[in-house]
């Protein structure tokens, strides 16, 4: 098998994707949680990703630098506010949203323990009383000076204790395409202060689950396009379960967060008879269109006023004529 050198065509897949991409659509396979904290939110992908999902009520991003999250709160103003995407995806997701589900972004730094993300009364993210919630640390990690991870783990693991952490951190073993290219070629970006080896991140993983009571396994993201797997994946992951209390009862702070952004997706909070009520109007009204010489306005008013108990009674489906239960009422 020819090993050829890296280039930008790895970030994509047979289908399109983009490396970022794809480790996304990965961990929505490991999130069975309604409440999601992102540590290093970033300009927001992420968490405009998972504003798709119709079981999340709660989805919360962190991140210590103001320009990425100015960013995050521009696409999601974009997307949400100013609904500019081709396809008014929020739009249509409301209408299967069963709930409420809100969005926050904080600036704050990820070494202090808040207790706002901690408390259960803030509606934030972190409750001992429900196991229903995940932090993840996307891409985080290798922005960490090694010193200072254990800080960054005492607060994650330690104070927030979520039951599901999940943790992506990029190959190092991988690296080895980068070099055919550029044999200086060190870090993928110039902020990594280091990159673990699949030995090296394997290790820690299983440190910190040790120390914090985690089960913790382990996937991948991105294979090279050769599809040798000699170095592994471009992208490491591992993702945590808890299986009790943390034995060390770590204290907060005392430090408040700065909340940039805050806003409640659309839902649909009628109740069953109402979505029946209004799609039988809607019917009616395409009725009325198609039929104009059929009902009158004088008649649609009326059924407008009707009952809404005798319209689903009476009509099912739009079997009858809606003359036939106008002359009735």
């Amino acid at each position: 098998m020819e090993i050829i050198p890296y280039d930008g065509e790895i970030f994509y897949d047979n289908l399109g994707m983009r490396l970022w991409e794809r480790r996304h659509q990965i961990l929505d396979q490991y999130i069975d949680s309604t409440k999601l904290l992102e540590i290093g939110c970033n300009e927001g992908k992420f968490i405009v990703r998972q504003s798709h999902s119709t079981d999340m009520d709660l989805i919360v991003g962190l991140d210590i630098d103001s320009v990425p999250l100015n960013q995050a709160i521009n696409v999601f103003e974009q997307l949400i506010f100013k609904n500019i995407m081709g396809d008014g995806l929020q739009e249509c997701i409301k209408f299967h949203r069963k709930k409420p589900c809100l969005v926050k972004l904080f600036q704050g730094d990820a070494f202090i323990k808040y207790q706002e993300l901690k408390n259960l009364d803030f509606q934030v993210i972190i409750s001992l009383l429900q196991n229903k919630k995940c932090i993840c640390m996307v891409e985080l990690i290798e922005h960490v000076y090694l010193e200072q991870l254990p800080l960054l783990c005492e607060n994650v693991f330690g104070f927030l204790n979520a039951p599901k952490i999940i943790v992506t951190t990029p190959n190092s073993d991988f690296n080895y395409y980068f070099k055919l290219k550029d044999p200086n070629f060190k870090f993928r970006h110039p902020d990594h202060k280091y990159e673990f080896t699949q030995e090296e991140f394997k290790q820690w993983a299983i440190q910190v689950s040790q120390q914090y009571n985690y089960d913790v396994i382990f996937d991948g993201v991105g294979v090279h396009k050769s599809g040798d797997m000699q170095f592994g994946y471009a992208s490491q992951i591992a993702i945590f379960s808890r299986k009790g209390q943390c034995a060390v009862d770590y204290q907060e702070n005392n430090s408040e967060l700065i909340t940039v952004f805050d806003y409640q997706l659309p839902f649909d909070g009628r109740s069953e008879i109402q979505k029946q009520v209004d799609n039988l109007v809607c019917d009616y009204n395409r009725f009325n269109v198609q039929n104009l010489d059929d009902i009158t306005e004088q008649e649609w008013d009326i059924i407008l006023q009707m009952n809404e108990n005798e319209i689903l009674i009476r009509n099912q489906s739009l079997e009858v004529n809606p003359q036939e239960i106008i002359q009735d009422t």
